[in-house]
């Protein structure tokens, strides 16, 4: 299933004022993805059984609070401190660490990215920031250029040997090339690989220290960061980055630590209100794309003793709702409380951001699901409980229903009742004898 486009539209559904005709368009382009056809699946158990006929019979949605799912994962919405870190490190690098120089940014902006764990580009108009921020790039010259910015000499075997293993990629010796010399002469498209390879070796032994004077042109605080990279790169926490970078820079490193905790406790007490606020305010309900699938039938319809029901979208009246619809994400990671639910401005007062900018970041989050789920190909919509009686919708939108290859005759005749009163079709699958496949008799 594409879901590709869900979180464009969210994006841009709230970011414009709605009018009756964009509300329109939305709904055309959401309904564009499916058939306009979903159902839900029913039991006839003690707990289920007033539950769904009721609904039926007079024409209920029924919602649910994220906390009363089946799957206790469902809408249970960790958190990441780790990445919460990350998002207030551009304010906090900039109030507690101070760089001399010309080049305060681009530190800055290298620090905040050896701490994210990310290898940090640096972008200096300086060609030989270039190379050598390119050849970092490549972990087949990490250890050279280490060396050189030590000072250490370099075999030129071994220097030949590890720059023909990176000049293999055409993509980084038109990079190379293009930062040393005019590509046009050593490196085109038209070469082949064996071209450039010899190109390679022709210039490494006009001039055998190239990379070594390199390394040697770097000043103090460059060629501190670099020399830093494989060691904060290392650790595994934000914090014990920080302790890594403090001993290679000139600032205080236990000032960020006390402010980074900080932030940890200013946070904590702030999650569980969250979660608290999205069972207080969101109710969803469910559907399937199909209704002929054997794990649904076995697990929402008492192993095909049930029944399903169909729902036509197209004569749902309510917008708000079918502006909600939307397909479930399957996924192999836990959806988190989005950050962009918090305002970070100001690190004395972290607070949850005003307006709409997280709420399509939160409505993905409450869309994502493990992938273990992907079979019941969901749709689901996310309601505002107060715009539900009891949380349930009352829209008549039920086509059809389906009868269980196992139901019992005295539970389809209830049904066959409600189906003749609504004047709804119906249609009885059974279990086929040749193939692991439901079929209409």
């Amino acid at each position: 299933m594409d879901v590709s486009w869900v979180k464009p539209h969210l994006s841009k559904m709230f970011g414009i004022i709605q009018t009756n005709q964009n509300i329109l368009d939305f709904i055309q382009e959401k309904t564009s993805h499916f058939s306009g056809k979903l159902y839900k699946y029913f039991s006839f158990s003690k707990d289920d059984e007033n539950h769904a006929l009721d609904n039926l019979e007079n024409g209920i949605l029924y919602f649910s609070k994220p906390d009363h799912f089946n799957d206790p994962f469902d809408c249970a919405l960790g958190f990441s401190i780790e990445n919460a870190l990350k998002e207030m490190l551009p304010h906090l690098i900039n109030d507690k660490i101070s760089i001399e120089g010309e080049n305060e940014a681009i530190v800055k902006d290298f620090i905040v990215k050896l701490l994210c764990g990310t290898t940090p580009k640096l972008e200096y108009d300086n060609p030989t920031i270039k190379i050598i921020s390119l050849l970092y790039s490549n972990p087949k010259m990490k250890d050279i250029i280490q060396m050189t910015s030590r000072g250490e000499s370099i075999q030129k075997d071994e220097l030949q040997t590890r720059f023909l293993e990176m000049l293999s990629d055409k993509d980084f010796a038109s990079q190379f090339f293009t930062l040393i010399t005019d590509p046009s002469k050593i490196y085109s498209a038209s070469l082949t690989e064996s071209d450039v390879m010899e190109a390679a070796l022709s210039l490494i032994q006009q001039d055998p220290e190239i990379l070594t004077s390199i390394g040697k042109q770097l000043d103090d605080t460059s060629r501190n960061l670099f020399s830093a990279i494989k060691s904060v790169s290392n650790e595994d926490s934000i914090i014990d980055r920080i302790e890594k970078i403090a001993e290679i820079t000139n600032f205080n490193g236990l000032d960020i630590k006390t402010e980074v905790k900080k932030v940890r406790n200013t946070l904590n007490p702030i999650l569980p209100r969250i979660k608290e606020i999205i069972n207080e305010n969101f109710a969803i309900t469910c559907f399937s794309e199909t209704p002929d699938n054997i794990l649904m039938w076995s697990h929402y319809a008492d192993k095909h003793s049930g029944f399903c029901v169909e729902y036509d979208f197209k004569k749902m009246t309510s917008q708000s709702l079918l502006l909600m619809l939307f397909p479930a994400i399957y996924s192999n990671e836990k959806p988190n409380i989005p950050l962009s639910m918090f305002d970070f401005n100001d690190l004395d007062n972290i607070k949850l951001s005003n307006g709409s900018s997280g709420i399509p970041d939160l409505i993905i989050s409450l869309l994502t699901k493990s992938n273990i789920w992907s079979y019941e190909k969901e749709w689901r919509i996310i309601g505002s409980q107060s715009m539900l009686q009891e949380q349930k919708h009352m829209e008549d939108i039920a086509v059809k229903v389906y009868y269980g290859a196992n139901i019992s005759p005295e539970n389809k005749e209830r049904l066959e009742a409600i189906v003749k009163r609504k004047d709804l079709e119906s249609a009885q699958f059974i279990i086929d004898n040749d193939r692991f496949k439901l079929r209409l008799y």
